[in-house]
């Protein structure tokens, strides 16, 4: 559960690397005063050189995350006295967390590691919040002695209760003309210093602050980069507004059009998006994973379906992402990581499953520099991300595209457009305005300049050759300010990509994926596959063989062929177990085809010969035929089989009709002589025949060899 650092780890601190893990002085002295007078001379001196800088870091947090119980008979102060603004003016949208940020808002005295403190100095500004002078200057201190960038920290003044900076801290929007503001919210705690917070960074930083009636904790709201937002049931609770109401309230300050409000699956009192679930692009979300057995399982898989079953701002689903969390004790709270820039701080315990998770995040995350932050206060449903909050660039260099995905039409050139905002009014360098493409997923990338077309649109075109199937892309812009910037943000690390899917074209469809069959020994069996073309122009096909086991024992009366559009045509395989032993094969059948991105279709093939016990319909034994191989003239023998109607025809491999014997006193004969002939009357070629026999019971076909 989220709770403020405890008031006793145990009776001396724990040391773990450089950083003590008990923040209780004053008890520490009282204990020391129990000891001995040399020993407590001994501990008093190694306080004084050791431990007071590293203790000066860290106070007893007056108050947990969670209400006490005292906060709960004050509930009816949430909101008193929240001043309500206009909403910003023109069209709105919330700053999501992984995109370009300024610095990174924490309180001292601090609820992180120092050496996390000069982490985040090395690259952006820490804009630190303290009651005043004696704070700051307390902190100065201990940032110096940790290896803090002081070129990087800004103090902020101001009374804090608290340093959950991400529950009360700022939510940055874009609005109007290219502007940056600042919402504030009714913090759903009586906690009037952290909820000013909002009030004194907009005051400090001379952005526009607009106040929306919404009470809300920023660790139940994450946006997605583009017009959906994402955030617990919690908010229904502890808001008087009905559903309709808080979408409106969304939509109108944070230009939120789709808001989803999810059931918590992690089952705590706290109820945060940010414990279990994070954006990490516009069209991607990590949901965090618990083992089967855990009683949660379902719900968190439902969530993770929900998301898998939801169409993203691009107008794909969101692709969703899994780490383990199994809440096992250490802590595994990796969801609850700070995103700053190519960034992303992942909180880590000594629990068996950070290096899965680290690995997790590098593998979701190509080209961000994952960190693993260890520290002994992390809990499951408090760690990094709740003790910090990004500070968006109000000078942002932004690159807005909805990007090509998935399946597209082909065409010889792609337009690639972009509209790209240098929020600090400083001109982009034009010849930095660049899309960068390969193909097929290999190669070095290429690009074109994008050029202006008007205000700030830009557009430039993909080539792309007809053997590719795969595009990636990314869009690259710098300005004079000094800030580069990619879309997407991690540029030719994780590039957009698309498959270009030509139009015009045939398209095969099988009415089966696999052909099985059955026959005994000698014998034969039959089995049909549909071909269907649902394309727009016609589909050529031609069908081979190739086999596992033995060899030639199946075969299409039909080889080859064309199949219209909108049409289709039905395949007769012949599973022919002559000269086979008692056994099970298998092998593929494959269509080739003029089909561009499947022009070999596979269908695997199970034979199984069985023993021959019985007579088939058409009683088989009844039909020799003789010599075979034959070189000028076959012997066809029915004597033995009985029915009526019979009717004898001769195919070649092809499934041509070569040669046909039929009448009414056929059967009267009982043997037909073929002189290897056709309808015709010419001689056909050396080769495979196929001889079906019908009837009023049912049909044979036999394989004779010509030479």
């Amino acid at each position: 559960m989220k709770q403020a650092m405890p008031e006793i780890i145990s009776d001396i601190p724990k040391k773990s690397g450089s950083m003590i893990k008990s923040c209780d002085k004053k008890y520490l002295i009282r204990k020391l005063r129990e000891m001995k007078r040399f020993t407590f001379l001994v501990y008093l001196l190694l306080i004084s050189a050791f431990l007071n800088p590293l203790l000066a870091q860290y106070e007893e947090n007056p108050l947990p995350q969670h209400l006490t119980e005292e906060e709960k008979g004050r509930l009816d102060e949430i909101g008193r006295d929240f001043f309500i603004t206009d909403p910003p003016e023109g069209n709105v949208r919330a700053i999501a967390e992984y995109e370009p940020m300024e610095s990174v808002l924490i309180r001292y005295p601090l609820g992180i590691p120092l050496d996390l403190v000069a982490t985040f100095s090395e690259e952006i500004l820490v804009a630190t919040i303290v009651s005043g002078t004696d704070q700051e200057n307390n902190a100065t201190d201990d940032f110096i002695s940790a290896g803090v960038n002081m070129d990087n920290v800004k103090f902020i003044h101001a009374p804090t209760d608290s340093f959950w900076t991400r529950d009360y801290g700022p939510w940055y929007v874009e609005y109007g003309d290219q502007q940056i503001g600042i919402i504030n919210f009714p913090y759903n705690r009586p906690r009037p210093n952290d909820d000013d917070i909002p009030i004194v960074i907009a005051d400090s930083l001379g952005l526009e602050l607009f106040g929306m009636d919404m009470v809300h904790t920023g660790g139940n709201y994450m946006a997605s980069g583009g017009a959906q937002a994402a955030s617990t049931t919690l908010v229904y609770e502890e808001n008087g507004h009905t559903p309709e109401e808080l979408d409106q309230l969304a939509l109108d300050y944070l230009g939120v059009e789709q808001y989803h409000f999810n059931e918590d699956p992690l089952d705590d009192y706290i109820e945060h998006i940010d414990t279990w679930g994070k954006f990490l692009d516009v069209d991607k979300i990590l949901i965090g994973q618990v083992p089967e057995d855990d009683y949660r399982y379902e719900d968190f898989e439902a969530v993770a379906n929900y998301y898998e079953n939801t169409l993203s701002d691009w107008g794909t689903p969101y692709q969703v992402f899994r780490v383990f969390t199994p809440g096992d004790a250490p802590s595994t709270p990796y969801t609850n990581s700070l995103i700053l820039n190519d960034r992303v701080f992942v909180p880590t315990t000594g629990s068996q499953w950070d290096d899965e998770a680290l690995a997790t995040f590098e593998d979701v995350m190509p080209g961000y520099d994952i960190i693993g932050v260890d520290f002994y206060s992390w809990q499951n449903t408090d760690a990094l991300h709740c003790r910090t909050h990004e500070m968006a660039d109000d000078e942002m260099l932004k690159i807005k595209h909805t990007p090509l995905l998935g399946d597209i039409d082909s065409r010889e050139e792609y337009i690639i457009e972009a509209e790209i905002i240098p929020f600090s009014g400083e001109a982009l360098y034009g010849d930095s305005v660049k899309v960068y493409y390969r193909f097929n997923a290999e190669g070095s990338y290429s690009y074109n300049v994008m050029e202006n077309t008007t205000g700030n649109f830009y557009e430039a075109g993909i080539p792309v050759p007809e053997e590719a199937t795969e595009v990636y892309y990314y869009i690259h812009a710098a300005d004079e300010s000094g800030r580069s910037e990619n879309h997407p943000y991690i540029g030719a690390y994780d590039p957009h990509d698309f498959y270009p899917t030509p139009t015009n074209v045939a398209e095969i469809q099988l009415d089966a994926e696999t052909l099985e069959a059955t026959a005994m020994v000698d014998l034969t069996a039959e089995e049909s596959l549909q071909i269907s073309n649902e394309g727009e122009v016609d589909l050529n096909f031609t069908i081979d063989f190739t086999f596992n086991e033995g060899d030639g024992w199946a075969y299409a009366l039909t080889q080859t062929g064309v199949v219209n559009p909108g049409s289709s045509v039905d395949i007769s395989v012949i599973f022919d177990a002559a000269g086979l032993s008692v056994d099970t094969y298998t092998g593929l059948m494959s269509i080739a085809s003029n089909v561009p991105l499947h022009p070999v279709v596979e269908v695997p093939l199970t034979f199984d010969v069985t023993i021959n016990t019985a007579a088939s319909t058409l009683e088989e034994k009844g039909v020799t035929i003789h010599p075979n191989p034959f070189r000028k003239q076959l012997v066809i023998d029915f004597a033995g089989l009985s029915g009526k109607n019979l009717k004898f025809r001769i195919y070649n491999i092809q499934g041509e009709l070569v040669k046909t014997f039929n009448g009414p006193d056929i059967h009267a004969l009982q043997k037909i002589r073929w002189d290897g002939r056709n309808n015709n009357g010419d001689v056909v070629p050396g080769g495979i025949y196929l001889i079906e026999v019908t009837g009023d019971s049912g049909r044979i076909i036999r394989k004779v060899s010509k030479q």
